[in-house]
């Protein structure tokens, strides 16, 4: 956020959540994620995101925005063309987060491990959710992805420069002080 927003400005987060259990579809490769939209700005830390995370999740907005997105089937594909485009011009978001959990998943034909391979995930992204991340582990090593929408930026250089201070920001010791 401190090479894309100046000072204490806020801004939302769209955070996932796993609904799997909750609900049953018709199968497993069905999408049972849903989501919480965070205000955050610069200065928020771990313990406020948990506590204003844990406080969506307890307010059930959640099944708001998973209703919402299993409108289509009331209103067809119009209806959704016409809520769609009413709401992206008037609501913009940071982005959104996405966690892909341990991967490969457990499996008998999973190849060997390959220590020159990696796998990285990241969202899609658009001028609506320009930030994109994705975080998962690749045979227990945390990967990062990020893609910066070209809307907010068309610069590689900083793209890489967002990315390497998330990692920073990860895994300084200071940065996690009040969790000790």
């Amino acid at each position: 956020a401190d090479n894309l927003l100046d000072g204490n400005q806020n801004y939302y987060w769209f955070y996932p959540v796993n609904l799997r259990g909750a609900i049953s579809l018709n199968n497993d490769t069905s999408n049972y994620s849903s989501g919480i939209n965070i205000c955050l700005n610069n200065y928020i830390t771990p313990k406020q995101l948990q506590k204003e995370i844990k406080h969506k999740i307890k307010l059930k907005e959640h099944w708001s925005t998973w209703k919402l997105a299993h409108i289509g089937k009331f209103i067809g594909k119009a209806g959704v063309r016409y809520i769609y485009n009413s709401i992206s011009k008037k609501h913009f978001y940071a982005g959104s987060f996405s966690y892909l959990g341990r991967w490969p998943l457990q499996a008998d034909k999973n190849p060997a491990e390959n220590e020159k391979e990696v796998w990285v995930s990241c969202g899609i992204g658009t001028k609506n959710y320009p930030i994109s991340t994705g975080i998962m582990e690749w045979y227990g090593q945390l990967t990062l992805g990020l893609k910066l929408h070209p809307m907010i930026c068309q610069d590689v250089k900083l793209t890489e420069k967002c990315l390497n201070d998330w990692k920073i920001n990860l895994t300084e010791d200071k940065n996690h002080n009040e969790f000790i």
